[in-house]
């Protein structure tokens, strides 16, 4: 999933060096969260639960943009298990 200008500015401003720095190119020049090898992404997952996301208090809007349960979820969940 690429990321927004604005999410790059928060998290810069709250020094999550941890996302910043797992960021890869995407199209158009943009950013985004790179996927696993099973396709998820790479922020999928949790010691608690598979299917939680690791970085949801601060997760991107493209992220908010996928319903939880919804088609694209479901995907992404079938692809992790």
């Amino acid at each position: 999933m690429l990321v927004s200008a604005e999410d790059l500015v928060r998290w810069r401003r709250a020094e999550r060096t941890d996302i910043l720095n797992q960021l890869v190119p995407g199209h158009f020049s943009a950013l985004g969260f790179a996927a696993r090898p099973d396709g998820g992404c790479q922020h999928l997952g949790t010691p608690e639960s598979p299917h939680d996301c690791a970085i949801y208090d601060t997760r991107g809007a493209s992220c908010h943009a996928v319903e939880p349960g919804g088609a694209e979820c479901l995907a992404y969940r079938r692809a992790r298990c």
